[in-house]
């Protein structure tokens, strides 16, 4: 499998994507902002540094708690990188009738 996806770990196969698509289109969001995968490479980054200059380590856990939005996939693959484990809390409660 030398070169093929399947012989890269799953940050090795993000940091390819990043670089080799740099100026597309990552998302685009209801309100209409585009987020290039350069911009997700770059915030990432600069999630990544900053939670380093906090102590996370590999194997810290970070829990958010935010609706949906792409800097939420930034501090995600910030902790990708730090090798720190995301566990994402939910924004809302849903409360059922009985």
């Amino acid at each position: 499998m030398n070169g093929s996806v399947g012989s890269l770990d799953p940050l090795d196969w993000l940091e390819t994507t990043l670089r080799d698509c740099a100026e597309r289109a990552f998302v685009e969001t209801p309100e209409g902002r585009i987020v290039l995968y350069g911009d997700l490479d770059r915030e990432s980054r600069r999630m990544a540094l900053a939670l380093e200059s906090l102590g996370l380590t590999v194997g810290c856990r970070v829990t958010l708690q935010a609706d949906k939005s792409p800097e939420v996939v930034f501090l995600y693959i910030a902790c990708l990188r730090l090798g720190a484990i995301f566990m994402p809390a939910q924004s809302r409660v849903h409360r059922g009738g009985g």
